[in-house]
């Protein structure tokens, strides 16, 4: 007896096996553009902090949204100015010298370890991090990790303008990839995304803020001269949980113990201090309003990007476990399971 299949099952598993055959193609491209897709999510945090401050901006006086980010953006470039103007030369001219007395300040973890090459190391593992995405550079045969640093930060800042000045655009670009019956989905769990990634922006933002302040103000009241320069690398690296401290606290601890033991203890506790103040009183402040990730998601968080996308991933992993969590909560809990979610910032 011959069994016949029919057209329409025939062209049913056809229509199965192209779009699993585009899905894999497509996972295989952004696997290898995986650089690019760090920089265009590091563009879109960078549109969502511009488009935070517009829209604080537009409460008040009732702008537009093309004017409010207009304004924001410019109000932003005028206060980074001012900023530079102020204090950037000395701010740069404590940087150098600790760029200078890093092999003096390292001379004693390596006569610790035994080794000889940790100022290499961390040169190199700088560089690295650089390079990650180093697309511009590429594309326009650039080299030296000054050059791709600027390449790289011009990118996210163009890109970053252009996707905060028309988010519907893109948004409605990236919806039109969906089935039509799936956008309605996507686009609530894409909102969310965007509220969650904007409270944990705006939240790390003022922790950052805060940090480098009182570093500054407790470096200066001990007499640290490159005061500026600590605050200024501890409020960055604040951005980086549980590492960004600790490398944030090496250089301060070893400029220290080149005045005396004293100096240096004084020195650790303030940091600790500070530390303890951010996870006990500001941390808690902030959660209230941004969304919460359990620590130890986030030490795994830091160690599985860093391990997939190197130390690009390691900046970035933070906000991109925030993605994870709001999809899985969004899609697979609250769809799939058909459980209830809270919304970021609401639990």
């Amino acid at each position: 007896m011959t069994v016949h299949s029919s057209p329409i099952a025939l062209g049913s598993f056809a229509q199965r096996l192209i779009a699993v055959a585009l899905l894999v193609v497509a996972a295989l491209t952004l696997w290898y553009l995986r650089s690019l897709v760090l920089l265009v999510f590091a563009a879109i945090l960078f549109a969502i902090v511009l488009r935070s401050l517009a829209d604080l901006l537009a409460r008040p006086t009732g702008l537009g949204e093309g004017s409010s980010f207009v304004v924001a953006t410019v109000a932003a470039m005028l206060t980074i100015v001012l900023f530079v103007a102020v204090l950037g030369t000395q701010l740069q001219a404590q940087l150098l010298e600790l760029r200078d007395r890093l092999p003096e300040l390292l001379a004693p973890v390596e006569d610790w370890l035994g080794s000889g090459d940790v100022g290499e190391w961390l040169v190199e593992r700088a560089e690295a991090m650089v390079s990650e995405g180093a697309v511009m550079s590429r594309i326009a045969g650039l080299s030296g990790w000054a050059v791709t640093l600027l390449a790289n930060v011009v990118l996210v800042a163009a890109a970053g303008l252009y996707i905060g000045f028309r988010p519907d655009l893109y948004r409605g670009g990236l919806l039109m990839l969906f089935p039509r019956r799936s956008r309605q989905g996507a686009a609530v769990t894409m909102d969310a995304l965007g509220s969650a990634l904007q409270r944990w922006l705006m939240g790390q933002l003022a922790s950052m803020l805060v940090v480098g302040t009182l570093i500054f103000l407790g470096l200066w009241a001990i007499g640290i001269e490159a005061a500026l320069a600590l605050a200024f690398i501890a409020g960055i690296l604040e951005f980086i949980p549980f590492f960004g401290p600790v490398l944030a606290l090496a250089p301060a601890v070893a400029l220290a113990l080149a005045v005396d033991t004293t100096t240096a203890i004084w020195v650790l506790l303030l940091y600790l201090a500070v530390q303890q103040f951010e996870g006990n009183v500001l941390n808690p402040l902030i959660q209230q309003q941004a969304v919460s990730l359990p620590p130890a998601v986030t030490m795994f968080a830091l160690l599985a990007f860093g391990v997939l996308f190197g130390p690009l991933g390691v900046l970035l992993a933070t906000p991109l476990a925030v993605v994870c969590l709001v999809v899985v909560k969004q899609v697979w809990v609250g769809r799939v399971l058909g459980e209830p979610v809270s919304l970021p910032g609401k639990e």
